[in-house]
């Protein structure tokens, strides 16, 4: 799968799930995301490095805007950005599918996991 046809598949998701009440959500965040990029690929290097996955990092084709929000939820942030439980859901949503469409997900994995670390359950 291309970059190209990745990103075509996102912004469907997003088409097929936003309404008018998350367009405001979507729209704030959007402007904010644009300048996380150099943050992202940290985080992003991160989390492959934490995952142990001694190969370089595959290409992932997720938006910066989707990378951003859904981190920023698992992290337990959506109530500081007045997110709504529907707009967080939306997100999860979305994620999940771009995750199933990824030609190889672990990238993707490893940043949901290293974002959710206080989320998951350690035995």
């Amino acid at each position: 799968i291309d970059e190209r046809s990745c990103h075509a598949y996102e912004s469907s998701l997003w088409v097929d799930f936003i309404s008018s009440l998350s367009i405001e959500y979507l729209v704030t965040w959007l402007a904010g995301c644009r300048q996380l990029k150099v943050q992202q690929k940290i985080m992003i290097s991160q989390a492959w490095s934490k995952a142990s996955f001694s190969d370089k990092v595959p290409p992932m084709c997720v938006s910066a805007l989707l990378l951003s929000t859904v981190c920023h939820i698992l992290r337990g942030q959506a109530t500081k950005s007045n997110f709504s439980d529907h707009f967080s859901m939306l997100v999860i949503d979305i994620a999940v599918e771009m995750l199933l469409y990824q030609t190889d997900p672990r990238p993707f994995a490893a940043v949901l996991v290293f974002n959710a670390h206080d989320m998951i359950p350690i035995d």
